[in-house]
Formats: C-alpha cells, sequence, structure tokens
C-alpha cells in the first residue's frame, strides 16, 4: 500500500519485498502475490486489492486487468461511503446548530432552513423552502446592503455581518 501502485511478486520465497515477512507468508502457505493500490480520485491510497496463491506464479494479462478494475470499483465505493458519511455529518451540524441556517439554490430559492430558524422567525420549514429569504427582510437595510452580502455569496467567499429580519408575526430580530 504504501508504493501507491500495483505490486507483483511472483514468487515470494525469493522476491525481497517479502523478505521481512517471508516467514509468514510460508507458515500462511502463500507462494505469489500481487497487490494493486486503491487510489483516490486525487491518487491518496485507501488501502490495496491483494490476491495471494498458494505456489509461485506469474499472473496473466486478464487477471491483472480483473484486479485493476476490481480495485478502481472497491475505491469508488470507498470514497462514495466516506462522502456520504461527511455529508451526513454536516446535515446533523447545520441541524443541531443554534443559529438559523437556510440553504439556496443558485436562484436564490431556499432549499433547506434548519429548525432554529424555524424557531427563530415562527415560519415552519415547510413554509420556508421554495420561498425566497427575503420572505423575512425588515426593510431595515438598503437594497446596497444585500447587493454586496449576495455578491459575496454567489462568489462563493464567506459573508459576515448583522441582519434585522421579521418573524412571521411581524416582530423583528437581529
Amino acid at each position: 500500500a504504501f508504493l501507491g501502485k500495483r505490486v507483483v511478486v511472483e514468487d515470494i520465497a525469493t522476491d525481497p519485498l517479502w523478505e521481512p515477512y517471508r516467514e509468514l507468508g510460508r507458515r500462511a502457505g502463500v507462494g505469489a502475490c500481487w497487490s494493486e493500490p486503491l487510489l483516490t480520485p486525487d491518487g491518496r491510497v485507501l488501502g490495496t486489492l491483494a490476491m495471494y496463491y498458494g505456489q509461485p506464479r506469474r499472473p496473466e494479462a486478464v487477471e491483472l486487468q480483473l484486479i485493476e478494475t476490481a480495485a478502481h470499483l472497491a475505491a469508488l465505493a470507498i470514497e462514495r461511503r466516506r462522502t456520504e458519511t461527511d455529508r451526513q455529518r454536516l446535515f446533523l451540524a447545520v441541524e443541531a446548530a443554534a443559529d438559523g441556517i437556510i440553504v439556496t439554490d443558485a436562484r436564490g430559492v431556499i432549499q433547506h432552513a434548519n429548525p432554529a430558524l424555524s424557531s427563530i422567525t415562527g415560519y415552519p420549514t415547510v413554509e420556508l423552502v421554495g420561498q425566497r429569504p427575503n420572505l423575512l427582510k425588515s426593510g431595515e437595510q438598503g437594497p446596497e446592503f444585500y447587493a454586496r452580502m449576495w455578491e459575496a455569496i454567489v462568489a462563493g467567499r464567506a459573508w459576515s455581518g448583522k441582519l434585522v429580519n421579521r418573524r412571521k408575526d411581524g416582530s423583528l430580530y437581529h
């Protein structure tokens, strides 16, 4: 795995890579080992897919192609699982946040609102989703304020500021 490339050991009894593990291989009845790295799209090694054989032998081209394909599919599955786990953690963090958080699409339509936002604004989540954030607009900030805010957000930059918004009942909150 640490090499990050395919390793084909046709005879463990004579290959220098297996020198430190030769006795372990002999006790396990291993004569040959072919190993294909499991790589992320950016080249990080996740592990290896290894084939062990009882007798020394050389792999055929089709066998190498199969192990390469299997390693690629295994790496994709591992990365997908990691991505899903990361996404779930992020979702749970947003849901547990004490601050109100909304997620909009590129057009500014609310796609998600966390429970804190519903609690702060008095709008149930189902009433917020599909709306635009200006539903909460209080009129306390001018158009330049919102232009700067949306310019930063659309550009993918962090925006920080203080908003004065309006709850469902008409009262203001900061």
